[in-house]
């Protein structure tokens, strides 16, 4: 029995699929006479025992009945794995075995082999996809000319056709290195909350990317790190040529430029090239 279509709501252990085999009553006869096979073989070696500590019983026999026991518990346990493999147990024996859902989700995908009077086989591969769509992810193609400056973590927000007017926050999770030769864009990925489940799998929507506002780019080798700060040498104002570190606070890199978040203004000018050396400098003369 089929219980579940793509698009149902289930929830984590409901069950997806009812599998009937044709196999578990001759597999569970034959683990219900490895069992008494097995118990016989325990008594034979509990007597042999007895016998052998009363002197009416060798060593040779005992050791047969030992022997015998081992090859028996090995059977039973091979044909009990091979009866817990189609869901039955001492406790519980059936035909029926029950697919059951991984967790709280939807069905975005059931396979042919998933379907009413279909043989499922070792190796049939997937059946159903459950996925958690409280979360999702979206999938844009980044042109070229707009890659400076996106980066993990940078904000977005998502429009989509059936809810005219509705931004859905959320941020960029991954960018990829290569360009489609074709297209010249890159792959991006978003991920989003989506607690409500508006947002569908396969569904076209817009999105519009939130760079931070940078007034002022600077190379990275411009950057000279101590600790958890960040400066940069400004020359000065009335003495050119002479220059003093000053603290910055910077935004995200971007390639191999920096964005200044606050310490420096239009019109300073700084060290791009060296500054490492002549901080090194620097502190000599300090």
């Amino acid at each position: 029995r089929v219980l579940a279509k793509p698009g149902d709501r289930v929830q984590y252990g409901q069950t997806l699929l009812m599998i009937h085999s044709q196999n578990f009553t001759l597999v569970e006869s034959a683990e219900q006479k490895a069992r008494s096979t097995l118990r016989v073989a325990e008594k034979n070696f509990a007597r042999a025992q007895r016998l052998f500590a009363e002197g009416a019983a060798s060593q040779r026999e005992v050791t047969e009945a030992e022997d015998a026991l081992a090859q028996a518990r090995a059977e039973y346990e091979r044909a009990s794995a091979d009866l817990a493999t189609l869901g039955g147990n001492q406790e519980r024996s059936s035909p029926e075995f029950l697919l059951r859902s991984p967790i709280n989700g939807v069905v975005i995908a059931r396979t042919p082999a998933a379907s009413l009077g279909a043989e499922i086989q070792p190796g049939s591969g997937m059946l159903f996809i459950v996925a958690d769509l409280s979360k999702v992810w979206v999938l844009a193609d980044l042109p070229e000319r707009e890659m400076q400056g996106v980066h993990s973590g940078l904000p977005v927000e998502v429009e989509a056709q059936a809810y005219p007017g509705v931004k859905f926050p959320g941020t960029v999770e991954y960018v990829s290195e290569l360009l489609d030769q074709t297209t010249r864009t890159a792959k991006l990925r978003c991920l989003l909350p989506n607690g409500q489940l508006r947002l569908k799998p396969e569904m076209f929507v817009d999105v519009t990317l939130h760079r931070p506002q940078v007034d002022i780019l600077i190379p990275t080798s411009a950057i000279v790190t101590k600790g958890d700060q960040f400066f940069v040498y400004v020359e000065d104002d009335e003495n050119q040529r002479t220059y003093t570190p000053r603290e910055v606070t910077l935004g995200p890199e971007m390639g191999k430029m920096v964005p200044v978040v606050k310490g420096l203004k239009g019109g300073d000018r700084i060290v791009v090239e060296g500054a490492i050396l002549l901080d090194s400098a620097f502190h000599k003369l300090l």
